[in-house]
């Protein structure tokens, strides 16, 4: 008998009523001692299934780290274009109105889409690459820091609607000192926009410091 048709021929034994007889467990000892040395594997138990093979668990914090890195370095840069926008001289020069109330707006949906993200980045947890971790770390500091500089343009903003402008002066020097410090941006683009920030916000200053002297 060849090997498939031993190992068929066992498979059908096996499950037959034939079992009941106490010759044939013998026949089958043998028959599949014969069937192991040619190579032929025992059938698995009636409703067992065989491993299947490996199988990819969900995504590490890893590869979500990278996609939320880029997706977030994207979204705050338009946001950092909005915001460099409303401030007092970039608007006129676009021919529109300068309200501080726009200003605090934009700047709180930076602030608040930093602390968005900021929340899902420290949520991350067992990193497969060390490295990784340390970038989400690094990262974090810009997030943090771009959170800071918008809640304090907004608090600037603020002040401004209401007559202090020594208050809005000193908030929008506040965020110019955290731009100033800020590290790990994320690309060209983004360091542009802080850039022109700074220097937005040297200006709101000034135009502050002069609504004193009036």
């Amino acid at each position: 008998m060849n090997q498939e048709a031993s190992c068929h021929f066992i498979c059908c034994v096996t499950d037959s009523e034939d079992m009941k007889n106490p010759v044939f467990p013998v026949i089958i000892a043998v028959l599949l001692f014969l069937a192991l040395l040619s190579g032929c594997s025992a059938p698995l138990p009636t409703g067992g299934s065989r491993p299947a093979g490996g199988t990819t668990g969900p995504a590490g914090s890893d590869s979500v780290y990278l996609t939320m890195h880029d997706q977030s370095a994207k979204e705050l840069l338009g946001m950092m274009r909005v915001v460099n926008s409303r401030f007092p001289t970039a608007a006129v020069n676009s021919g529109q109105v300068y309200s501080p109330a726009t200003l605090r707006q934009a700047a709180l949906d930076m602030k608040n889409a930093a602390d968005k993200y900021q929340s899902s980045l420290l949520a991350l947890k067992d990193f497969q690459n060390t490295e990784t971790e340390i970038k989400r770390n690094e990262y974090l500091g810009y997030i943090t820091g771009l959170s800071a500089a918008g809640s304090s343009i907004a608090e600037a903003a603020a002040a401004e609607s209401t007559g202090q402008y020594a208050l809005a002066m000193n908030y929008a020097e506040r965020a110019e000192t955290r731009l100033e410090r800020i590290d790990a941006i994320p690309d060209p683009a983004s360091a542009h926009e802080i850039q022109v920030m700074r220097v937005q916000l040297d200006d709101y200053a000034r135009i502050m410091r002069e609504k004193l002297t009036e």
